[in-house]
């Protein structure tokens, strides 16, 4: 291990790639910046890794007893620069990988951010990587770059093979309730009602440019389960699944079980989508992986 290499360089992310508490220690704790949530009472509070301010069962149950669409803001330059200046002032670098640039405004407030710090901090260098995902798709790009500087890569190796990687990892959805899909403006309120009326459950998934795009639509539940999981076990490409779910827990267990029918031995593991996530897509669960072909 080049321990210099690791000393130099302090990886950051945000709240969105739902790495856990002991993840983030194990991987030397980068820096996880949180995100606001605003519910419709107007009443905020920031999105923890470790759901400090709201509970997964709390915030949650709460959106499925009341039927709220809660709002999410991206992280201001502000929080960046206030994130990453006592790293450069310790004289390290920053790589920061980011949540999707085609889901949030965040990316761009991180640019603004690296600016500003530039006259303070002109010999110290900011990378900034567009993830064009989220969730598991981020944590997994976050611990491949982490590892990998551990095992003394250079930083700028290090960047670009996360910009090709990016690519390969895949992340499809299941949303099985349309309220979400209206309210953010990716379906009309009469596609949205007749949906409901029909059982319909969209079938998105993360494109290459990092949005997220309706791929087909399917009447029921276990039939959209079904679909999704052929999908994924036709383009896997070996390595660890995760199955990432808001809401939605005994989908998520059938959704397991299920690939596991469909390609035994795999390696599959279970995450929480974050508050940020969720309030757009809910209830949902998503599968991530490496695929064969890139997106």
């Amino acid at each position: 291990m080049n321990k210099q290499a690791v000393a130099q360089c302090v990886i950051c992310t945000d709240v969105t790639c739902d790495l856990t508490l002991h993840e983030i220690a194990e991987l030397g704790n980068p820096i996880v910046i949180p995100m606001v949530v605003t519910m419709p009472d107007g009443k905020e509070f920031k999105h923890y890794p470790d759901w400090r301010e709201r509970s997964y069962p709390d915030f949650y149950g709460q959106l499925k007893k009341e039927g709220l669409v809660p709002k999410t803001a991206a992280i201001n330059p502000s929080d960046f620069e206030n994130a990453w200046w006592p790293t450069l002032k310790a004289g390290k670098d920053i790589l920061y990988i980011g949540f999707s640039s085609g889901l949030s405004a965040t990316l761009n407030s991180a640019m603004i951010a690296r600016n500003n710090l530039r006259e303070e901090y002109p010999d110290r260098a900011i990378y900034i990587v567009d993830s064009l995902t989220t969730s598991a798709g981020l944590a997994r790009l976050v611990k491949v770059a982490a590892n990998a500087l551990a095992e003394g890569t250079r930083v700028q190796e290090v960047v670009d093979w996360i910009e090709r990687m990016k690519f390969n990892t895949e992340t499809w959805f299941v949303l099985f309730d349309l309220k979400n899909a209206l309210a953010g403006g990716r379906l009309s309120k009469t596609q949205a009602t007749f949906g409901s009326l029909l059982d319909v459950k969209p079938i998105l998934k993360l494109d290459n440019t990092g949005k997220l795009t309706i791929d087909r639509k399917v009447r029921g539940s276990k039939r959209a389960i079904s679909e999704l999981t052929d999908s994924v076990a036709k383009r896997y490409d070996g390595g660890e699944i995760t199955v990432i779910h808001a809401g939605a827990d005994e989908e998520a267990e059938l959704v397991v079980s299920t690939l596991l029918q469909k390609l035994p031995g795999v390696n599959v593991r279970r995450r929480q989508i974050s508050a940020v996530v969720g309030a757009h897509a809910f209830p949902v669960v998503g599968i991530e992986f490496v695929g064969k072909e890139g997106r």
